[in-house]
């Protein structure tokens, strides 16, 4: 993902709301550690995200599990 520097990843909840989105997403200094964008930790669950490279290839979804 860190060669497409033009990237947006986000991450919802259950409902569909957006609680994390990293622009130039690259696993070091901009990547998801279970916060919401404001900081606040988020609770064990589902949560769904998108991938979007930037490059005007299909966006990637998926969901992952938030252990605590």
């Amino acid at each position: 993902i860190e060669f497409y520097t033009n990237n947006t990843v986000l991450v919802m909840n259950r409902w569909g709301d957006v609680v994390f989105e990293g622009k130039g997403y690259d696993n070091n200094n901009v990547r998801f550690e279970g916060l919401s964008n404001n900081g606040s930790e988020l609770p064990p669950g589902t949560y769904y995200y998108q991938i979007d490279l930037g490059d005007g290839s299909d966006i990637t979804t998926g969901y992952l599990s938030l252990r605590r």
